[in-house]
């Protein structure tokens, strides 16, 4: 989206808000890749795909709210779980090439359906804080998914929490720490802090900027991952921009 000269970075936020809504958000994949590690779930991938013989596809994020959403359904346990697991990476990993093979070891770890459960549990809950989410993703301080850290984890307790709170976890990545990063730059305030994804978060940096995006969501009558979204693509033309 192209933004007049000159227009502020609170400005370019909003525009993104108000004109691209999150759940519009589709993602290109390769379904080849992903039946080869997976062919246990041909006819999900063949389903999300459209066209089975397709070598490049797009998945829309309403994707994985519904696929949490039949999961929490059935319990968070059995195939919904994998089925809902599998889509989120699919959405998450995009193009990534190392996407089906990671997601694989993930699925073979020891205790894995049952950690699955248990976050699905915890972060579908009604009740569940934002710090609650995200820690139900961790066990002193490491994921307790190996591989599946702050970028990804989010997206997972962001599927599950999305249709269960007015307030959901919210997806953190690199683009949407280099909008926060941009914005405190720039002088806006209250922005929270944004440390980087790549390292362990505080359950209470994440709870402040799930906080402070559903405090924007309100304040421009969208929805919490609407801010979310938008924060991503800033963090695009913030790339951009250098």
């Amino acid at each position: 989206m192209a933004f007049q000269s000159g227009t502020s970075l609170v400005g370019k936020l909003e525009t993104l808000v108000k004109h691209q809504p999150a759940v519009q958000q589709t993602i290109e994949w390769r379904p080849s890749a992903w039946r080869s590690h997976f062919p246990e779930h041909k006819e999900l991938i063949n389903h999300l795909a459209g066209n089975p013989a397709t070598e490049k596809a797009a998945i829309k994020r309403s994707s994985i709210y519904e696929s949490a959403k039949r999961a929490i359904g059935a319990q968070q346990q059995g195939i919904g779980a994998h089925q809902a697991f599998i889509t989120i990476m699919i959405w998450g990993r995009g193009l990534d090439n190392r996407g089906p093979a990671l997601t694989k070891r993930m699925t073979k770890m020891k205790d894995f359906d049952s950690t699955l459960a248990d976050i699905i549990r915890r972060s579908s809950a009604p009740e569940c804080t934002h710090a609650d989410a995200f820690l139900s993703l961790f066990e002193r301080g490491r994921p307790r998914i190996r591989g599946l850290g702050v970028s990804f984890g989010t997206k997972l307790i962001h599927a599950f929490s999305d249709g269960q709170s007015e307030s959901p976890a919210l997806v953190y990545d690199d683009l949407v720490k280099r909008a926060l990063r941009a914005l405190r730059k720039s002088g806006v305030d209250g922005v929270p802090d944004a440390p980087s994804p790549w390292r362990f978060m505080k359950a209470r940096e994440y709870a402040d900027y799930c906080e402070w995006s559903a405090e924007h969501a309100s304040k421009w009558d969208v929805k919490p991952r609407d801010v979310e979204f938008a924060l991503f693509l800033l963090g695009r033309s913030v790339k951009t921009e250098g």
